[in-house]
């Protein structure tokens, strides 16, 4: 910020130099001290001064705006980093992992307006470390398929489920919300593939 406050500062200062400058040569000329030339020189003394000093300047903005997104980059990789490590938890990211960590059933389906659903699953965790589910709000990583065999995604962000970490030896629950049923049922859920009836 401090460098951006500079630049323009010193952009302002060039462009009121080279304007006086041209001013002097423009009054030059109607008195008929000078010549065309030297107003046209000064007009262009301008012209390359301030693109100068803006080049200078949003070359300048240019890096520092690169420089934020690549330390929020890296910020999120060590903040996802720690979440995936801190505690030792072993990461689901596919079928083959929730059946090998987990057991998932639908622990509770409610109905809550005119095709609106809201279920929930609840997974348990046998083992002797927390599992973490990741990766829920991508694209088919969850879906509800009706008595008709139509897939729905889930909706309702203030619901919707993304990281669903479970402790040791216990259970934890996974809530998603689905509309668009048409008058439709519920079947069952398919997370990371696998399929879970509702019952």
């Amino acid at each position: 910020m401090v460098k951006i406050k500079s630049l323009l500062i010193i952009a302002g200062f060039a462009a009121a130099l080279a304007f006086s400058h041209a001013s002097a040569a423009a009054d030059e000329t109607q008195e008929g001290g000078g010549d065309y030339a030297d107003l046209e020189g000064a007009l262009q003394e301008v012209q390359s001064g301030l693109a100068d000093a803006f080049t200078d300047m949003f070359s300048v903005m240019g890096s520092m705006t690169s420089g934020m997104v690549e330390g929020m980059q890296e910020g999120a990789k060590q903040i996802q980093a720690r979440l995936d490590e801190s505690d030792g938890a072993r990461l689901i990211e596919s079928g083959s992992d929730l059946r090998e960590l987990t057991d998932v059933s639908v622990f509770k389906v409610e109905e809550k307006g005119e095709d609106l659903y809201r279920i929930t699953l609840a997974i348990k965790n046998a083992n002797d470390f927390p599992v973490r589910l990741t990766g829920l709000n991508q694209e088919g990583n969850v879906l509800l398929l009706d008595d008709h065999g139509f897939a729905h995604h889930p909706v309702g962000e203030e619901e919707f489920s993304r990281i669903v970490t479970v402790p040791a030896r216990a259970a934890g629950k996974g809530i998603f919300t689905f509309s668009g049923l048409d008058g439709a049922e519920p079947r069952l859920i398919r997370i990371y593939g696998e399929d879970i009836p509702v019952d």
